[in-house]
């Protein structure tokens, strides 16, 4: 479990290493971020605002605010899309989360 700048709380699956207080950074690929309406998802749920929007073929790049947290998640454009200005959710697996060091070294496996 890590605690993001904003307060938030965040599982994570591959933290064992890091010390208890160690600053670090988590990474999640964007593809593995999933946008829904809000209340939607799981695990590491997290409530944002669409602030801008990428049209890439057949997928979609959304640039989320969630309280001063900034994430970036291309999903599949499918049945449901989201608009600048949009209120959503945002759903990150524990699987999906890596741990960086501030010298940018993977922590754990």
């Amino acid at each position: 479990m890590v605690r993001l700048a904003n307060g938030a709380r965040m599982s994570v699956a591959h933290g064992a290493g890091a010390a208890l207080g160690q600053k670090v950074e988590a990474v999640v690929r964007a593809h593995r971020v999933i946008v829904g309406p809000p209340g939607a998802g799981g695990a590491n749920r997290f409530a944002g605002k669409v602030q801008a929007l990428s049209y890439l073929g057949g997928t979609c790049a959304y640039f989320i605010d969630s309280d001063g947290i900034r994430f970036q998640a291309i999903n599949t454009i499918d049945q449901t899309m989201f608009r600048e200005g949009d209120a959503v959710s945002l759903t990150v697996s524990p699987e999906d989360c890596v741990l960086l060091d501030s010298a940018g070294r993977r922590i754990g496996a």
